[in-house]
């Protein structure tokens, strides 16, 4: 009778065919209704009401701006593609922060769709998350976890805590290609299959192509993931090292990979190099780069994984904890029910008790966190950051959104392995739908940063309708110098926007770098000390120098100074 019992649970809850395997009812409907759930708590409350965007007036308008100048482009209608309308005269300011050259596609079938700018930017948001969501739930079905769990796994890393605290920086929530790197890479500790390898790379580029940041974390951490997956599969002594080069130098002869996969790999690794390349000749135009004090700021500390300021019933814990500077990018708590279960995963592992694919996906978190937390003043990511790639980023507390993944993978092997291995199904359902309640309660009380679309549509209108816009010629550029009352970053993003509107340049620019000689909120003294930089800059790299410009400058809120003190061009 109990059997009886069992089996009539595991089909009505579980939904698998006589087989074991499960039911395509169950691989839709799981996914499905977790969406549904995330829908109703995150998505609608934050696309509704007097604050209806994500993030606030400064990087969520810059992204926005960003896909619009690739959308226009792409539409034949906007500026220079690599030289936005900005930093005006200086030339390649796209490279200054990341170009969305893998989803800005999909902002551009909401503008062609008929949306204006900031919802077609919603439609872009939600969809970096459901991407990511449902990347996670397929490689969770392909890591052998049930629909259900597979589910709750993929909600546990796209909408982690800590990507919420980054709804500033929406350009960092799709980490789409991300779960495929793990997947691909595991294959390929396994049997060595050149064919994995391949897939792990057109994956990898992918994810570079839609953000930098996220990218060069994925190529770190599944580097890590592979060196432990090869340890304890295949040992790590010389012997076995050998005969695993010889297991890959066996494959790549017997194995010829389809050419469609071939041809995928080098358009992949092609466009990487594409985007990589310019980002990299900029950085040396400009002279770019982050020096050590600059990252030792963002380095994860200890108290960085216990930070969760906007989580009502943790903040209580969170601000007790001090000390710690620039902590908005330091916010990496994963949640209570989280760290919990991936305490157990740790007591297991100390314990020996943990099966392999717990003890692969546990120590590469332990090792990944010991490489990239800084301990005092000491952190062995002092070395990581002499790589080429990785000498550029600044965040790097901000691999705890690649380093989620593992730990959430490690919590759905513990539940699938131990805490529920063996038992009724109707347990299993329950531990599991416990841990999804919890998560999805997270995500509806965790406060969240947004902005009034009509508050940011109504600031543009409001500055153009003091512009003559007759006085606007062909050759005009934009000097704005801002409300005193304001954030320099405020008004730098309104400059732009309404120079975008006015169909004209602007010396006013916004992005994670700057040019030689620029100020926020400008002066007509910073606009002469900005032409002048220009001026000696290129110069020197043998550039279009500043005689050869013939501009007209029009001038909003700006001081009474002479910009004639400036021998323009005529």
């Amino acid at each position: 009778m109990r059997k009886m019992i069992d089996n009539q649970t595991t089909k009505h809850l579980h939904h698998t065919d006589s087989d074991g395997r499960p039911s395509g009812s169950a691989l839709f409907l799981a996914p499905a209704i977790i969406l549904l759930a995330v829908a109703a708590v995150f998505f609608i409350p934050l696309f509704t009401g007097t604050n209806d965007l994500p993030g606030d007036l400064g990087d969520a308008r810059f992204n926005i701006y960003i896909l619009e100048t690739v959308y226009l482009w792409m539409s034949g209608t906007g500026s220079p593609l690599l030289s936005p309308d900005m930093f005006y005269p200086f030339p390649y300011t796209l490279a200054f922060s990341d170009t969305h050259a893998a989803t800005a596609w999909i902002y551009a079938l909401f503008r062609i769709a008929g949306l204006d700018a900031y919802d077609a930017y919603k439609g872009w948001f939600a969809a970096g998350y459901v991407l990511t969501y449902l990347s996670a739930y397929y490689v969770g079905l392909r890591f052998l976890l049930s629909p259900f769990l597979a589910s709750v796994a993929a909600l546990a890393f796209a909408f982690s805590l800590p990507s919420v605290a980054q709804l500033g920086h929406a350009q960092l929530i799709n980490m789409a290609a991300t779960p495929f790197c793990f997947l691909y890479i595991s294959r390929f500790s396994e049997k060595f299959a050149s064919r994995d390898l391949l897939k792990f790379l057109v994956a990898l580029c992918i994810q570079i192509l839609i953000n930098i940041y996220s990218g060069i974390f994925t190529l770190l951490i599944s580097t890590i993931f592979l060196v432990v997956s090869v340890a304890f599969r295949h040992g790590l002594n010389t012997r076995a090292i050998g005969r695993v080069w010889a297991d890959f130098g066996q494959s790549i002869r017997d194995e010829r990979p389809a050419v469609p996969l071939l041809i995928v790999t080098v358009v992949g690794i092609g466009s990487c190099a594409i985007v990589l390349g310019f980002h990299k000749y900029v950085a040396d135009l400009y002279g770019l780069g982050r020096n050590w004090s600059e990252m030792a700021t963002m380095l994860p500390r200890v108290q960085s994984y216990f930070f969760m300021d906007a989580l009502p019933y943790w903040e209580p814990v969170s601000r007790s904890i001090t000390g710690v500077a620039m902590r908005h990018e330091h916010q990496l708590f994963l949640g209570v029910p989280t760290g919990i279960l991936f305490g157990i995963c740790l007591y297991l592992l100390v314990r020996r008790r943990a099966s392999l694919s717990l003890r692969i996906f546990t120590v590469s978190v332990v090792v990944s966190f010991l490489i990239v937390t800084a301990f005092g003043d000491l952190s062995l990511y002092w070395f990581v950051a002499k790589i080429p790639g990785f000498d550029s980023l600044r965040a790097i507390s901000r691999v705890q959104l690649v380093l989620a993944f593992l730990t959430v993978m490690a919590v759905a092997c513990l539940l699938r392995d131990h805490l529920c291995a063996g038992r009724s199904r109707t347990l299993q359902f329950s531990a599991t739908a416990l841990l999804a309640l919890w998560l999805v309660h997270d995500l509806a009380v965790v406060q969240k940063s947004t902005f009034s679309s009509n508050e940011a549509r109504s600031r543009i209108e409001n500055l153009h309708a003091r512009i003559d816009v007759n006085s606007i010629e062909e050759n005009s550029v934009l000097a704005y110098g801002g409300d005193a009352n304001l954030p320099a970053w405020v008004n730098d993003l309104d400059a732009i926007f309404l120079a975008r509107k006015l169909g004209v340049p602007t010396f006013n620019g916004y992005s994670g770098n700057s040019v030689p000689g620029y100020a926020s909120s400008p002066t007509c003294a910073d606009i002469i000390r900005q032409l002048d930089a220009y001026d000696h800059w290129t110069r020197k790299r043998g550039m279009k120098p500043l005689e050869v410009l013939d501009f007209n400058v029009v001038k909003l809120d700006m001081d009474s100074c002479d910009l004639s003190k400036f021998e323009y061009p005529k």
